[in-house]
């Protein structure tokens, strides 16, 4: 792969750092609101298929449901016909959260605790687990195929308790639900995802509770209180022109539009999340866009390869992507890291370029990810501040890893390895079960007009399976002590494997004036390798 000159990277679009004096500086995901943490109750991604109904989760009928972002909608109940549907969000009276799942996807203990419930056909939801946290909560696992822990066990987060499948109901799915001060009906029910309307949570008027967010939030986890999601045909959301895009089920919040590829852009999709009652600041945010699989439900038309997306920033419209749909379906695909101003706005098209009709497009729901607090702009220096090319052999010419600290915990071969016939990269990951990690510290001086992170990379594995990570390679902003700062970018076992090489570009001008970690970091499981390449690492600070 030849030199890209790394200036290219450092005159592309800035976007402003500085708030009222103040920057706002990613930090480490937001913790959980309420009096216990969870985390997913499995790994990997699955699409939610019916929301909790704030306004009456008791399966009563009133004909609407409100959820947590504070959208009321028209939906019917499990007593309707049909049933248990929405526009678009199922259904009125839930109680919980449905992910869709396949029978025998392992379920995980979202927190630790003591089973107090494991048995067959508990009230209608078929095989039940609930399990007791601590200040009162209790979580709740139903629809399950297999059991594997006992009433009065004790369980550790993220234990494997459960198989998921169809008991006590018609479709595979796991139904996940979390209680407060109780567990014998639905009175205790609470939502995990808090409530972000502006009045005050419908759910007091029904058990006097009010929800608050409960999700641990990593970078890694598929579920986090740190996202705003905007559904296809949710507030903010359009679908242009509406009677040229058709509609299924199969997408996330059981909704898609869709329609085959087009010859022109006259036909696109539209999210903002100015419509929201809980809008975007101002400051770094990552963007995602949510995949369904085969819309038509009929195997016909495949999937674009290659869907560009459109992204509103504080410097104006930049362009992500394009998305290779087909490779990516049912899972949240990241469309980078952008500065919002103050809300976000994204769009896709019809036309991929491809031939006309040949290809279904797929517009699911939007996921902006923001993490926030607020830090003095200027703080201690651990270095001289410098401009200019901060990385030291960042393109590893040296044959070697000279200018980064680098720590391997299984496999003997060094990181920096040469590929093609005279270059040199970091070959992260590489062995099973290993950690590695490759950093250089850099002070970017203060004021700055440029500061541009960019870097290449190229992936390759030996994982079967589409559907779960199994292995990671993240990009992280690290303070002079190790703390976390932001992760920029993560790397999974099923990012795009294979040529081309790709290209990530950061701003990094809220990080001026202080000693800053640029670090990548490789995590593996026990089987199947997954090979993570780095090469050209820059980054250019200029006033």
């Amino acid at each position: 792969m030849k030199r890209k000159v790394l200036l290219e990277a450092a005159m592309a679009c800035i976007l402003t750092a500085v708030m009222l004096g103040l920057a706002i500086l990613p930090v480490q995901p937001v913790q959980a609101n309420g009096g216990v943490v969870l985390r997913p109750p499995f790994d990997g991604t699955y699409r939610v298929t019916s929301y909790f109904d704030h306004e009456n989760p008791n399966y009563g009928d009133n004909n609407y449901i409100w959820i947590y972002n504070g959208e009321r909608r028209p939906a019917n109940s499990q007593n309707d016909n049909p049933p248990c549907t929405g526009n678009p969000y199922p259904y009125d009276g839930h109680d919980g959260w449905d992910w869709s799942m396949v029978t025998g996807i392992d379920v995980l203990a979202a927190a630790a605790g003591q089973v107090v419930i494991s048995q067959n056909d508990y009230g209608g939801y078929g095989h039940t687990i609930i399990i007791a946290h601590d200040n009162g909560y209790y979580t709740m696992y139903s629809h399950l195929s297999q059991r594997l822990v006992i009433s009065g066990a004790l369980v550790t987060a993220g234990q494997h308790i459960a198989e998921s499948g169809s008991s006590g109901t018609t479709a595979a799915h796991l139904h996940f639900g979390v209680r407060q001060g109780g567990y014998a009906n639905t009175n205790y029910a609470v939502d995990p995802f808090g409530w972000r309307g502006t009045e005050r949570d419908p759910l007091f008027n029904h058990n006097g509770k009010v929800s608050t967010c409960l999700w641990r939030s990593r970078d890694e986890d598929s579920i986090s209180c740190a996202d705003t999601i905007v559904e296809d045909a949710g507030a903010g959301a359009v679908a242009y022109f509406g009677d040229n895009w058709q509609v299924s089920n199969r997408g996330n919040g059981y909704h898609t539009f869709y329609r085959s590829n087009t010859a022109t852009q006259s036909d696109y999709h539209t999210w903002s999340t100015s419509a929201l009652p809980s809008p975007l600041r101002s400051g770094p945010c990552t963007v995602s866009v949510f995949v369904p699989e085969d819309p038509d439900g009929s195997g016909g038309l495949s999937l674009s390869q290659q869907v560009t997306c459109y992204i509103w920033t504080a410097s104006g419209w930049q362009q992500a992507g394009p998305v290779n749909q087909s490779a990516n379906v049912n899972r949240w695909v990241p469309l980078g890291t952008y500065w919002l101003a103050d809300h976000g706005e994204a769009a896709t098209w019809a036309y991929t370029g491809e031939s006309t009709g040949t290809r279904w497009v797929a517009a699911d729901a939007l996921r902006w990810r923001q993490y926030h607090a607020f830090l003095p702009l200027i703080l201690n220096n651990y270095c001289s501040p410098h401009y200019g090319q901060l990385i030291v052999n960042g393109d590893f010419s040296t044959g070697d890893a000279t200018g980064w600290k680098v720590n391997r915990s299984n496999g003997s071969d060094l990181i920096v390895q040469p590929y093609g016939s005279y270059e040199y990269g970091a070959w992260m990951g590489r062995y099973n079960s290993n950690q590695d990690q490759m950093y250089q510290f850099a002070c970017p001086a203060t004021p700055a007009d440029y500061a541009s992170f960019s870097f290449r990379w190229w992936m390759s594995t030996e994982e079967t399976n589409t559907t779960t990570d199994y292995d990671f390679l993240y990009v992280r902003i690290r303070d002079a002590n190790g703390n976390l700062l932001q992760t920029l970018k993560t790397l999974t076992n099923r990012s795009p494997a294979g040529d081309p090489w790709h290209y990530e570009f950061f701003d990094l001008r809220a990080y001026t004036g202080q000693t800053i970690r640029i670090s990548f970091e490789a995590t593996t499981d026990g089987s199947l390798r997954t090979n993570f390449w780095l090469d050209e690492v820059g980054f250019f600070v200029a006033d």
